[in-house]
């Protein structure tokens, strides 16, 4: 019997993920994981995971970029395999690439990350971007945690009003709260 097109879709290795290998170039990387993104290619998961954690030097800039835009893939890809690996990153010493777990988190809604972006949103040491794209993600999550945090720093008038806003602003955008 004939493959359907879905099943022979389903059997094809996608294109992008040897590109995404830890010694492929790095420019190829990039485009794969680009192209893993803009297709939610869920089939690109493990390679990517794979790629995030074989990176040892964060502090080299194409380096940096990559594992940035690896995360972020994570996040459009939306499959939660990667929680583990991006609750990784909310440890990163890059605000930038905490802030994409971050957001990588809120988008695959991970419940189990609430407690460590909660954390983001309290630490007066983090810049405003970050604790304001951890704002958002809980927004996102709108677990009962979740919301019960937003209203603590959206009644909070001892945060920057601009979290304060966020969090007003995350309430009002999960359905049904009010």
């Amino acid at each position: 019997m004939p493959d359907s097109g879905k099943e022979h879709h389903e059997q094809q290795v996608p294109a992008c993920c040897p590109a995404l290998s830890p010694e492929a170039d790095s420019k190829e990387q990039l485009r794969a994981i680009k192209e893993a993104a803009a297709q939610k290619n869920a089939r690109a998961v493990p390679e990517l995971i794979k790629l995030i954690e074989s990176i040892f030097d964060p502090y080299e800039p194409s380096t940096r970029q990559l594992l940035e835009s690896a995360v972020r893939a994570l996040g459009e890809i939306g499959d939660r395999r990667a929680i583990p690996t991006l609750m990784k990153q909310l440890h990163n010493a890059f605000y930038k690439i905490q802030a994409e777990a971050v957001k990588a988190l809120g988008k695959i809604q991970a419940e189990e990350a609430v407690d460590s972006i909660r954390q983001i949103t309290r630490n007066i040491c983090a810049p405003d971007f970050l604790r304001l794209a951890a704002v958002e993600a809980l927004g996102e999550i709108a677990s009962k945690q979740a919301i019960n945090h937003l209203q603590q720093l959206a009644e909070d008038d001892q945060i920057p009003s601009a979290l304060q806003r966020k969090a007003s602003q995350a309430l009002h955008s999960i359905q049904g709260f009010w």
